[in-house]
């Protein structure tokens, strides 16, 4: 058996999953709106409910892309809510999409964390991590 690289269209697959639906009783309307046009989103109704959970992010979710944007011009943000599993422990996480080589990723988002974020990860509460996602 010969394994291949999975494609883009593999590695999105894997990251769609099952989609969160709405409580008994919930609204879609009751959850605060997204920001349109700034990230592309895996589970919207997921981070609408943390964002409910935590209304003091969405300003900054509104302002981290123009910071993001200064070392990443051209990539893709998405937008997840991720789970740790080892304590259960939920935070927003944004996901810097690119096909960069891994050496200038690094370079870059260790320049923009210099630059910007080390001085600002405390609005978040620390339930906002900014890291890549490869495609």
């Amino acid at each position: 058996m010969v394994l291949k690289k999975p494609s883009a269209r593999d590695i999105r697959r894997r990251h769609v999953g099952r989609k969160t639906v709405l409580r008994k009783g919930e609204s879609a309307r009751e959850l605060p709106a997204l920001p349109p046009n700034l990230y592309t989103y895996r589970d919207e109704l997921a981070i609408r409910r943390f964002i409910a959970k935590y209304p003091f992010l969405l300003p900054l979710l509104e302002e981290i892309p123009p910071h993001i944007r200064a070392y990443f011009p051209d990539e893709a943000l998405e937008l997840s809510v991720e789970t740790d599993p080892e304590n259960g422990r939920q935070t927003l996480y944004i996901g810097i999409v690119t096909r960069a080589a891994f050496e200038q990723v690094w370079q870059q988002i260790r320049a923009f964390e210099q630059d910007w974020w080390i001085d600002n990860v405390h609005r978040g509460d620390y339930k906002l991590i900014i890291g890549n996602e490869y495609l």
